[in-house]
C-alpha cells in the first residue's frame, strides 16, 4: 500500500474508533449493559460486533466513493426510497444530537466520581467542544488523530495494570440485567445504535477515501481494535464484579481498585474518549443542520453546546440504557440496510 493511502486509512480508522468509543464504550457503560448478561458467551458478542462493524464500514465507505455520496438521504434512496430515507436521516441525526449528549453527561459523571460535583465537567465539555467545532473538518480529524491512538493505549494499559495483582480464581460472571440475554442479539443491538449515526460521520472524511485499499483497511483495523478492547472490558467487569453494583462508571471503579494514581490516569482516558465522540457526533449534526438552515458555524455550534447541558443532568446511565436502546432496535434496520445492500452490489 502507498504511504499516502495508509496515511488516509489511518485517518479514516481513528475517525472511525474515535466516533465509536465514546463515554459508553470507554467507561465499561455499554459492555456492561449489552454483554454482561450473556454468561461466557458474553465475549462472542463481542467478537461478533467487531466484524460487524467491519463490514458495515467497508460496505459504507466503498459506496460513498464509487457512487460520489454527497448526503446522507442519499446514501439510502436508492435502497429504502425517498420517504423512508428521509426517515432514516432524522433518526440518525436525532440519535447524533442523543449521542452528544451522553458525552456531556458522561463527563459530568466522571466529574463528580472524582471531584464530587458534575457541572463542572458538563460545562468544561460543551466548551471544549464548541471551540474545536469552530475548526470544522480539520478540527475533528486533529482531535481523532492525537486522541484515539491515546485512548487505545490507555484501555490497554491500565486493564493490564488492573489485572495486576487480581487472583484468577475470583473470576465470576457479573450479574446485572443486561439489554437482551442473547449475545447474538446484544451484538446487533449494540452495532446498530453505533452504525446508525456513521454514515453521517463518513460523508465530511470522503476525500480521504481515495482507493479500495482505504476503504478496506480502515474498517478492517477499527473493527479488530473495538473488538479486542471491548474483550478487555469485559473480562475487567466479570472480574471486579462484585465492585460494580451501582458503578455509574464501572471502568473508573475498577481503576480505583488498583490506585488513585490509575483512576486519574483513567479519568483523562474517558475524557479523551468523550471528546472524540462528541466531537465526531456534534460535527455530523452541525454540518446537516448548515445545509438545511443556512445558518453560520459559529451559530450553530453555540446552539448544540447549549442545549446538551440540560439534558446531560440527565443522567449518564439513563441515557445509555434508555436512549440507545430505543435507537439500538431502530438502528437494526440500517444496519441491515447497508448489509444487504453491499450484498446485492457486491453481486
Amino acid at each position: 500500500m502507498k504511504s499516502v493511502d495508509f496515511h488516509n486509512a489511518f485517518r479514516i480508522f481513528m475517525c472511525y474508533v474515535g466516533a465509536v468509543i465514546g463515554a459508553g464504550f470507554a467507561s465499561g457503560q455499554e459492555i456492561m449493559s449489552f454483554f454482561s448478561g450473556c454468561g461466557t458467551y458474553g465475549m462472542w458478542g463481542i467478537i461478533i460486533s467487531g466484524i460487524l462493524f467491519f463490514l458495515y464500514g467497508w460496505i459504507a465507505l466503498s459506496k460513498i466513493r464509487n457512487h460520489n455520496i454527497e448526503s446522507f438521504s442519499g446514501y439510502f434512496e436508492g435502497i429504502a426510497g425517498k420517504k423512508i430515507a428521509l426517515l432514516i436521516q432524522y433518526i440518525a441525526y436525532g440519535f447524533m444530537f442523543a449521542s452528544f449528549c451522553v458525552m456531556i453527561s458522561g463527563s459530568g459523571a466522571v466529574a463528580e466520581e472524582l471531584f464530587g460535583v458534575n457541572t463542572v465537567g458538563i460545562l468544561f465539555m460543551a466548551i471544549l467542544c464548541f471551540v474545536v467545532f469552530l475548526k470544522g473538518v480539520d478540527g475533528m480529524v486533529a482531535v481523532n488523530a492525537v486522541m484515539t491512538p491515546l485512548i487505545i493505549i490507555g484501555i490497554v494499559l491500565i486493564s493490564v495494570l488492573s489485572l495486576s495483582g487480581r487472583s484468577a480464581d475470583v473470576f465470576k460472571i457479573f450479574g446485572k440485567d443486561s439489554l437482551t440475554d442473547n449475545f447474538v442479539v446484544s451484538a446487533i443491538v449494540y452495532v446498530s445504535y453505533n452504525t446508525v449515526t456513521l454514515i453521517g460521520v463518513f460523508l465530511p472524511l470522503k476525500p480521504f477515501i481515495t482507493s479500495r485499499k482505504v476503504s478496506f483497511t480502515a474498517p478492517l483495523l477499527s473493527g479488530c481494535v473495538l473488538a479486542t478492547m471491548g474483550c478487555l472490558i469485559w473480562f475487567l467487569i466479570n472480574l471486579f464484579g462484585d465492585k460494580l453494583s451501582g458503578a455509574d462508571v464501572p471502568m473508573l471503579t475498577i481503576a480505583g481498585e488498583t490506585g488513585n494514581i490509575i483512576k486519574y490516569l483513567y479519568a483523562a482516558v474517558l475524557y479523551m474518549a468523550m471528546i472524540t465522540t462528541a466531537v465526531s457526533s456534534g460535527f455530523a449534526l452541525i454540518e446537516f443542520l448548515k445545509s438545511k438552515t443556512h445558518l453560520g458555524n459559529a451559530s450553530i455550534s453555540a446552539t448544540l453546546c447549549t442545549l446538551s447541558i440540560p439534558l446531560a443532568y440527565v443522567g449518564f446511565s439513563n441515557l445509555v440504557d434508555k436512549l440507545y436502546r430505543f435507537f439500538g432496535f431502530v438502528g437494526a434496520f440500517v444496519l441491515f440496510a447497508v448489509l444487504l445492500d453491499g450484498v446485492r452490489w457486491r453481486r
